[in-house]
């Protein structure tokens, strides 16, 4: 009863098409009905963690790495930055809204994993991954057999040959993000079984051909880091789990020899991409050129791309609207994580990235000891650089959102396979025969 809520507003916005969301004004302000349902999940599910904990003891959490306390502490430095970002009062408004939402997603994600009892976690990760698989499975159908599920203008098929997957949950650019926990995920429930399940290499080609069918550079990209990351780190395992990981291999291939036949792969050798090497041009122009206090502070978050006004299109903005600075010109947002925190919040937007990038490291190179996780942990990790190529976190939300579940459900993962080992080595000592010499102790010394 506990997730039927969540169940029931992800399956919402995985269907209800985007352009018929309902837009609800206040005042002059602007909100996505869709957002708001975000938020409310987000209190459901975070008011009586709040009544049964104090908020000292709700961030003290030692499992997630303190990011709670430092993903609040850094959207309240970008709320305050504001003040200095000169944009107009309703951007800042409606800037600081976009925080408001950050703020609720990540700790809806939090909080799902944090009172998830010990023995439904892995069960609750694969229902999530089947239910990923089976919405990929029809943005696919669409995609692939043309069912008139969407608009005959929201169509993009002039350079991959077909309509680009993509649909409510996720889009064509920003969908491996996450996608590629979700392939990992089924990947390792994979090699987690003794007995043949079909249904789960069923779920992982469904995944696995949708990542390739988003036309993404930067999936494909993360993709082949991540099958890298997992020979690296599973070189001294199970032939079982090679074994394994082999066929993985074979059946992206296939999948995507299958792809090229009918359409255009020269997408993925194209390098250059929509403005966004300008994007990163000027804004590396920008940190040259200001000053040394403004590298520091940032200069303010929404101060070069106060994006949701476009995004929310209430003053009938191109959506490809770029931004015109004395240093170059930008897409009207940054297209990565990495750039914002660079650029608008300065040094501390750059350490809350280092302090993300130290965790995923540590996901992997201090837990590749555990053969039941090491594959998703991988996964997790490398589809982090996600936030080098494109804009998650203070933007796609629902993308964001379940790519926490799955960043705090390999946390928990890890954390609970570290009790095992400790019980595991107690027991050990509990049933360890003494020595003669150990057995002469008088026990009150003992």
């Amino acid at each position: 009863m506990w997730m039927i809520p969540f169940w029931f507003c992800i399956t919402f916005i995985s269907l209800y098409p985007t352009v018929q969301t309902p837009i609800l004004q206040f005042d002059l302000i602007s909100f996505s009905s869709k957002d708001l349902i975000l938020i409310t999940l987000s209190c459901f599910y975070l008011l009586p963690v709040i009544r049964q904990n104090s908020v000292v003891s709700y961030f003290k959490k030692s499992w997630s790495n303190s990011l709670p306390v430092i993903t609040t502490a850094i959207l309240g430095y970008a709320a305050i930055s504001v003040t200095w970002s000169g944009m107009r009062f309703l951007d800042m408004i409606m800037m600081l809204y976009t925080l408001v939402i950050t703020f609720f997603v990540f700790h809806l994600s939090y909080n799902l994993i944090a009172k998830m009892p010990v023995g439904s976690l892995r069960p609750f990760l694969w229902q999530l991954t089947v239910f990923i698989s089976i919405i990929s499975l029809v943005y696919l159908a669409q995609s692939f057999f043309s069912l008139d599920l969407r608009s005959s203008s929201s169509l993009q098929n002039d350079e991959f040959g077909v309509d680009r997957v993509r649909g409510p949950l996720f889009g064509s650019s920003t969908g491996y993000f996450m996608l590629i926990p979700a392939l990992a995920f089924s990947i390792q429930e994979i090699a987690n079984t003794t007995r043949k399940e079909p249904f789960k290499w069923i779920v992982m080609l469904i995944l696995g051909t949708t990542i390739l069918s988003l036309g993404s550079r930067g999936g494909v990209v993360i993709i082949l880091i991540f099958i890298i990351s997992l020979i690296f780190f599973l070189r001294d395992r199970k032939q079982r789990l090679v074994a394994y990981l082999v066929a993985a291999i074979m059946m992206l291939a296939i999948t995507f020899t299958i792809l090229g036949a009918t359409t255009n792969t020269n997408r993925f050798a194209k390098t250059e991409s929509d403005g966004r090497s300008e994007t990163y041009s000027t804004s590396f122009e920008i940190i040259k050129n200001r000053s040394v206090l403004d590298n520091f502070l940032g200069s303010g978050y929404g101060s070069y791309w106060h994006w949701y006004s476009i995004d929310i299109d209430i003053d009938g903005h191109p959506l490809d609207e770029s931004v015109s600075t004395k240093y170059g010109t930008m897409l009207y947002h940054p297209h990565s994580t990495f750039l914002l925190l660079l650029v608008e919040i300065g040094l501390p937007g750059l350490l809350y990235l280092f302090k993300l990038s130290h965790i995923l490291l540590n996901m992997i190179s201090k837990n590749n000891q555990n053969t039941s996780g090491t594959i998703f942990f991988c996964g997790v990790a490398t589809s982090g650089l996600g936030l080098f190529f494109d804009f998650f976190i203070f933007k796609n939300w629902t993308v964001s959102m379940i790519w926490f579940i799955y960043f705090f459900g390999a946390l928990a993962l890890i954390v609970q396979s570290e009790k095992v080992i400790l019980i595991g080595s107690q027991q050990k000592l509990l049933v360890f025969t003494p020595t003669r010499k150990q057995q002469a102790i008088p026990l009150s010394k003992k």
